[in-house]
């Protein structure tokens, strides 16, 4: 089996990259995984497929103009899947929902296609910032686009049970959606140190509330100003890391900032486990994404964790038995005891390398 997956391995979409890298590791001797982006060098069945097109033309346009803009605005990306295409022989190729171009892969290049549900753009879109009206045609543009996919997939796959039951809603879907295990997409083994993460504490009298993921408006990070009163006996400081969505020329950072001047939105390269300290920071969620699983990754690094009721990461964490401060609730925020951190992570690891090859969803679908 040659299976081509789309563009999961850079560093904004970390949780689809270990589920991959989890599935290669699990099935190499049955299956390759080709892939692109960042960080795609990889252990297990993956290999990496150099990018010799990028930017060398576009996608063919379709007749209504926001759509042609779309797909012109990821032209270099649908080049450089079609320099994967060239590579070898393929069977199936897995797309993510966030990107529109499922339908042109299915009637150009005559492959398989499995459409792999990790959000949708057009209704984070929608979600985004309701003071602008302009957005309306655009969001229409990308449903359409995305529901051209849908029609032509041969397989759909939901990263949670919350995620599908939206999609059935959002889309009217009647057919068959298959569900992954959640722990598929937790790393099986991370290079985190309970005793260098104590070490490095100071005490200090600042605490950060931080937001890690996509900026817009389904993850809303704007929200964390509601988290200030909240917080006694220190300073506190809002942070924001992650990529901002662009739509047409507004910027999703620029909205927050204009909404919450007092979060700084962080530009850095560098991971924001490396830069904050577990012993004085609190990772808050408060969106309402179907799939988000970087506050999983919080916990397993030895953070606190906030959780709005509406986080699609929510029930992980309940299953799990996680302790962690709801989004909706008035209690003080301070960092959760050191044990209680250290437990969650325990739980979570536990979890994550529980997983075997016998789980169903390893593999999904895997047929030509």
């Amino acid at each position: 089996m040659e299976i081509l997956i789309g563009d999961y391995c850079s560093s904004a979409n970390e949780a689809a990259r270990y589920f991959y890298f989890n599935r290669a590791r699990a099935t190499a001797m049955d299956t390759n995984y080709s892939c692109f982006g960042s960080g795609s060098a990889a252990p297990g069945g993956i290999r990496g497929i150099p990018n010799t097109q990028a930017g060398a033309g576009g996608p063919p346009a379709g007749s209504d103009p926001l759509e042609t803009a779309i797909l012109i605005q990821h032209a270099a990306w649908f080049e450089h899947l079609r320099s994967g295409m060239a590579a070898g022989p393929t069977d199936l190729i897995e797309l993510p929902s966030y990107y529109p171009f499922g339908h042109l892969v299915k009637r150009m290049l005559g492959v398989r296609l499995r459409f792999v549900l990790h959000g949708m753009n057009s209704r984070m879109l929608a979600a985004s910032y309701e003071n602008h009206a302009s957005l309306f045609d655009y969001v229409r543009a990308w449903r359409k686009l995305e529901q051209s996919s849908i029609a032509v997939a041969d397989e759909i796959v939901a990263a949670s049970e919350r995620e599908k039951s939206a999609f059935v809603e959002q889309c009217g879907h009647s057919g068959e959606v298959a569900v992954l295990d959640p722990c598929l997409f937790m790393p099986r083994h991370l290079d985190w140190s309970s005793d260098r993460c104590r070490a490095r504490a100071d005490r200090q009298k600042t605490l950060h509330v931080i937001y890690a993921g996509p900026l817009d408006g389904i993850h809303q990070p704007h929200r964390l100003t509601e988290l200030t009163p909240r917080v006694r006996d220190y300073e506190v400081r809002l942070k924001a890391y992650g990529p901002s969505l662009k739509f047409q020329s507004i910027e999703a950072s620029e909205i927050i900032r204009s909404i919450a001047p007092q979060i700084d939105i962080l530009e850095s390269g560098e991971n924001w486990w490396d830069i904050e300290d577990p012993d004085c920071t609190i990772v808050a969620y408060p969106g309402k994404a179907n799939v988000h699983w970087n506050p999983a990754y919080a916990a397993l690094r030895g953070y606190t964790v906030c959780l709005s009721d509406a986080a699609g990461c929510k029930q992980l964490f309940d299953d799990y038995g996680l302790t962690y401060y709801r989004f909706e609730d008035g209690a003080e925020l301070r960092p959760l005891p050191w044990a209680t951190r250290v437990q969650n992570a325990q739980r979570l690891r536990a979890a994550a390398q529980g997983k075997t090859v016998s789980d169903a969803s390893l593999n999904v679908g895997e047929r030509v």
